[in-house]
């Protein structure tokens, strides 16, 4: 989740609706909040311009987060997260475009998460621009230190966080972390970055259909809802599982 990540040509847009259930919508007692845009204070998405509809869906049957971002400001996105898992309502996610950099934690605010076909995930390293943290002084080996140390600091806590929302392997995201490369399906499901993809088995609108059903009538922990922790109740439920 990049500090500063590429931004779109076209200027952003930043859309938010409520729900009434209307046709093609999430049906009523929804609230809608769409996530379009670059991260930071001063961009399309920010705490200043999420924070009127967040404090709306406190009182929703569900809060409903449409992303398409290419990421920005690692700091604002945290702020974003800690409100978005303030509310008491259950929180579901969809993937419209993209999903990159910082905005992998917006998702990871979500209890039930899911993709369009033709969406792409990314996860990478910390990075600044060198004049944004230095400015255009000459600066010395201690302060290069400095600031990579912050950098490797930032890298240690998202893969950490990554880990702990999702369930999965520390070091698959470590791993992840070093490269460039967009997430394959199979990989974004597996990690638990995803619970379902659309077009694909399970069928989305199902699992989103359940989800609105267990979060209403009988209200779980969010842990129960990931796709992990159903997967290890199942083995753990076969013939001469050890429960030791």
């Amino acid at each position: 989740m990049s500090i500063v990540s590429k931004r779109p040509n076209k200027a952003s847009e930043f859309v938010t609706t409520t729900c009434e259930g209307q046709q093609g919508d999430q049906g009523a007692g929804v609230v809608t909040l769409r996530l379009r845009g670059a991260i930071g204070k001063t961009d399309a998405i920010s705490v200043k311009q999420v924070l009127p509809i967040i404090d709306q869906a406190r009182s929703a049957r569900r809060l409903h987060l449409v992303i398409d971002s290419e990421g920005g400001k690692v700091d604002e996105a945290e702020a974003i997260y800690a409100l978005l898992r303030s509310i008491p309502v259950p929180i579901s996610a969809e993937v419209n475009m993209k999903c990159w950099s910082a905005a992998i934690m917006l998702l990871l605010a979500a209890d039930f998460r899911w993709a369009r076909h033709n969406a792409s995930l990314l996860i990478h390293r910390t990075r600044a621009i060198p004049r944004d943290v230095l400015g255009d002084n000459y600066v010395t080996a201690p302060q290069l230190i400095d600031q990579a140390q912050k950098l490797y600091a930032s890298d240690e806590r998202e893969v950490e966080f990554l880990a702990i929302r999702t369930g999965y392997s520390r070091a698959w995201f470590a791993r992840e972390q070093s490269n460039e490369d967009l997430l394959r399906d199979d990989a974004a499901l597996r990690c638990g970055l995803l619970h379902a993809i659309e077009g694909r088995d399970p069928f989305t609108m199902e699992n989103l259909a359940l989800f609105d059903r267990l979060t209403t009538e009988a209200p779980l922990p969010s842990e129960c809802l990931l796709a992990n922790y159903r997967a290890a109740e199942r083995v753990a439920a076969m013939p001469g599982a050890s429960h030791a």
